[in-house]
């Protein structure tokens, strides 16, 4: 008889995604730090929220381990204050906002790409890190962190729609092909 080919295609799929509306996903995030939160304060990309970087002490959001042992990317709108005190302030040179990984637990953290720097994200600009790597294993956490600040409520950036992609079997997610295409068909 006649013979048939099955190609099995593995496709991106998101792992984690989150536009803070209507607030935080707290079952996507491990950790938030000093008054990171979903806000208006510095505008959205989409809906009316973004992640704003605004406390006195640290400033950070960690992802829960995600399975990105086949790899895949990291991508997010970033802007940075535009305005004064309490009101989107702008963020001095040095308070640079990272994008970094973890394999052990949130024990050491390696960073993704380059710092983001003051001057270069007054509008909402789209970030797309390939996940490195050493950072593909079946746990990695991901966080975002404001590595410089002088004040509460000052130096602010925002985060918006961000999303994790992995690729291949930790995702199960795949697009089936066939040849001949005539006469066969999908049981599912």
């Amino acid at each position: 008889g006649d013979s048939a080919r099955i190609t099995a295609v593995p496709c991106l799929s998101p792992a984690l995604f989150d536009d803070f509306d209507p607030g935080l996903d707290g079952s996507m995030w491990a950790l938030t730090q000093s008054n990171v939160g979903p806000d208006a304060q510095c505008g959205a990309v989409s809906g009316t929220n973004a992640l704003v970087f605004n406390g006195a002490t640290g400033r950070a959001i960690i992802s829960n381990p995600i399975d990105v042992s086949n790899g895949g990317t990291v991508s997010f709108w970033i802007k940075e204050g535009t305005g004064t005190f309490n009101n989107c302030d702008r963020p001095d040179l040095g308070d640079d906002i990272v994008l970094e990984y973890s394999i052990n637990g949130g024990v050491a953290w390696v960073q993704i790409g380059t710092n983001y720097q003051p001057g270069n994200y007054s509008n909402w600009t789209f970030i797309e890190e390939t996940i490195p790597p050493a950072a593909q294993t079946i746990a990695t956490q991901f966080r975002w962190t404001q590595v410089g600040f002088s004040f509460q409520g000052g130096d602010n950036w925002a985060i918006d729609d961000v999303m994790i992609q992995c690729c291949g079997n930790s995702c199960a997610n795949y697009a089936y092909n066939w040849t001949p295409n005539v006469g066969i068909s999908d049981p599912s």
